[in-house]
């Protein structure tokens, strides 16, 4: 069984309505592969999906009633979808190998702990439509999956 980890930007994009993000996460979600997040992607999918209602960082800090609100909905609507996967955790050694990503390869701090995290734990590859991850991956013996097509012949 193919163990994969599934980048924020798969999540965000299917919920805005991306239709190859939509398909290609019915295919993991509806076949045989392991699933797999950690906490960078929680926190990057409810900020966008906070931002995305409400505005960039300075206005989620004044609008702590919106936040709380559109909370309570990201609850109900899409953290069904996140806990889908299982939840990996981060340590103190990925963390360290993140900062060691992002000094050789200038990927950005969650890049770099996306990437880590699949490296540490030995997963088969990163779900993803980050052209960085997309590129970085491979390097590290990592799949890139980025549609659905290239789980074709896969569970």
């Amino acid at each position: 069984m193919m163990s994969l980890f599934l980048d924020s930007n798969i999540f965000t994009e299917h919920l805005k309505g991306n239709p190859d993000a939509s398909a290609l996460l019915s295919k993991l979600i509806d076949n045989d592969f392991k699933l797999f997040t950690n906490e960078t992607v929680y926190n990057e999918v409810l900020f966008i999906y906070l931002r995305s209602s409400i505005g960039g960082y300075w206005a989620l800090k004044r609008h702590k009633e919106d936040i709380k609100r559109l909370t309570k909905l990201f609850i109900g609507q899409v953290l069904p979808l996140l806990s889908s996967t299982n939840f990996l955790d981060t340590t103190h050694e990925i963390a360290l190998l993140s900062i060691k990503f992002s000094a050789e390869y200038g990927l950005l701090p969650s890049d770099a702990l996306i990437l880590a995290t699949a490296k540490y734990y030995g997963l088969d590859g990163i779900v993803t439509l980050d052209s960085d991850l997309i590129d970085v991956a491979p390097r590290e013996g990592l799949l890139a999956i980025s549609k659905a097509e290239d789980l074709e012949g896969e569970p």
